[in-house]
């Protein structure tokens, strides 16, 4: 098991250390290349030319906007082609496109653009402003073409003003020059300019809004039986969460998460309901964030001692996004604020740490690695003494599907479940046998350097999502997770749920 670990921690380690430039690939190609490996050589330069289009595809788009506010339509039209063939992800460049092919009269791209918008982005407000008008000419071109004896299917005789055939790449004029890169361009489309030249971008979802819930069934060998796994709560006894996220402007995001969370099941009830308000500020690729987390708990795990308690922890948030792969930090330290000797009476401290690392190839996939790291420290400090649960999470999934309609989920979790009871030195801050993995700087010396691991389950995830409108998504969970030490038992979950996007 502790190889398994190990292996599990180097590969998620590996890839979040290993990100490569594109130069980093070329160069890696090369060595494979100068080895005879040329399967590998043309891999790695397959990946390098990937990640440079995508990098390259802002920089056309910039150069195309630049060029429709100076009036340069065709030029406009050329680098917002070639941003869009580099990353068909970058809707923006489809959009801008879409349009300038409407006002240009080139009906059949301008659709056809149009539609590719509103495939990735259903509720876009600037592409249904002018594609059902689009429609329409579309129409009444082919309609014309058909009287006049032409095929509209194969494409003679559909163009623009200009000499830009309709249905193919730009054709040069009679003089031979490149109508994309002429100047002469007709009134209207100087008008046109005037008014689009402060068009805002496409409409951004602000709200976002969902609740889930959960129904357990297990059978553990202790027992020998089948049986309905209840987890103590707030408002219902089972896991639930209701979220909501808010966007009012691009640079910041607020978000409410709140509910009984599902921490394993190996684990105690050690909560009874939690709530998380973050505030997260974007600044190019990096984003960073402050966050608030309530924790509550009312339980007898204690040694039979009844508890209820709660907890304040103030946390800090960051992230950093590329067009390849994102990560995501969220740290709410034990620290901020921390039960001293200074309390009275039960209290309970909680801390978290996640970790994720995403990596997005292409429109229909993206794959991820995960730390997940929670200590609950409940303290009875007449006594002085304290008891610790750890649980601790390393997980790698997959997402197929780009939610239109449907996408699944597939997700492997390692999850060590952590205890250390009766700890007569509660406010030490070295490690002394609870927290971060139990670490216990008195027993390293014993060639025991932790306090233990109580049990150890391995859990499977398959989810689905599906978009039954463009503000609506509904979503299925199955986990499974097997007990592989100490605490043997199979337990299965359902999870659905349903968000609303505005």
């Amino acid at each position: 098991m502790n190889r398994l670990f190990a292996i599990l921690f180097l590969t998620v380690l590996t890839s979040f250390v290993y990100a490569q430039t594109p130069n980093d690939r070329n160069t890696q190609g090369i060595d494979f290349g100068n080895k005879n490996k040329y399967g590998d050589a043309i891999s790695e330069f397959d990946k390098a030319i990937s990640e440079y289009d995508r990098s390259s595809a802002i920089t056309y788009h910039n150069k195309a906007w630049a060029q429709e506010l100076n009036g340069d339509v065709y030029g406009a039209i050329s680098n917002y082609e070639e941003a869009f063939r580099r990353n068909p992800k970058q809707t923006l460049s489809a959009e801008r496109l879409g349009y300038l092919y409407y006002q240009t009269g080139n009906y059949v791209r301008a659709v056809a653009m149009g539609e590719a918008v509103l495939y990735s982005e259903p509720a876009n407000a600037s592409v249904r402003k002018w594609l059902p008008d689009a429609y329409v000419k579309k129409l009444d071109q082919e309609k014309g073409l058909r009287l006049s004896g032409k095929d509209p299917n194969s494409g003679d005789g559909i163009s623009d003003q200009t000499g830009r055939d309709l249905r193919g790449d730009a054709t040069p004029n009679q003089n031979g020059r490149d109508p994309r890169k002429e100047n002469d361009f007709s009134n209207q489309a100087r008008d046109i300019q005037d008014r689009e030249r402060h068009q805002p971008p496409a409409k951004k979802i602000i709200l976002e809004a969902g609740f889930d819930f959960m129904l357990r069934y297990g059978y553990f060998y202790e027992d020998s039986k089948f049986k309905t796994l209840k987890t103590t709560g707030l408002l219902v006894d089972m896991p639930e969460t209701m979220w909501v996220h808010f966007t009012p402007i691009e640079t910041w995001k607020f978000s409410l998460i709140t509910g009984n969370p599902r921490l394993g099941s190996m684990a105690p009830n050690l909560l009874t309901h939690q709530e998380r308000l973050e505030s997260l500020y974007h600044m190019e690729s990096i984003s960073i964030g402050l966050g608030f987390l309530f924790s509550h708990h009312n339980s007898v795990i204690n040694n039979g001692d009844k508890y209820k308690v709660n907890d304040f922890k103030t946390g800090f948030l960051f992230s950093y996004r590329t067009t390849s792969w994102d990560m995501d930090i969220k740290f709410y330290p034990r620290l901020l604020p921390r039960d001293s000797n200074l309390n009275n009476g039960k209290t309970m401290d909680v801390d978290s740490f996640d970790i994720g690392w995403t990596i997005h190839p292409n429109y229909y996939s993206k794959y991820y690695s995960l730390f997940s790291f929670k200590d609950f420290y409940f303290f009875d400090h007449d006594s002085r003494r304290s008891n610790w649960f750890g649980i601790y999470d390393i997980g790698l999934g997959a997402v197929i599907g780009s939610l239109n309609p449907l996408a699944f989920t597939i997700e492997y979790r390692q999850r060590f479940y952590m205890r250390n009871f009766e700890n007569h030195d509660p406010y030490s801050l070295v490690p002394n046998g609870q927290g971060w993995f139990g670490l216990n700087f008195r027993k390293w010396s014993k060639g025991s350097p932790t306090s233990g691991v109580h049990a150890v389950g391995s859990e499977f995830t398959l989810k689905v999502e599906e978009k039954i409108s463009s503000y609506v998504v509904l979503y299925q969970a199955f986990i499974t997770e097997v007990g592989l030490k100490n605490e043997y038992g199979i337990e299965t979950s359902f999870q659905i749920g349903v968000k609303g996007m505005f």
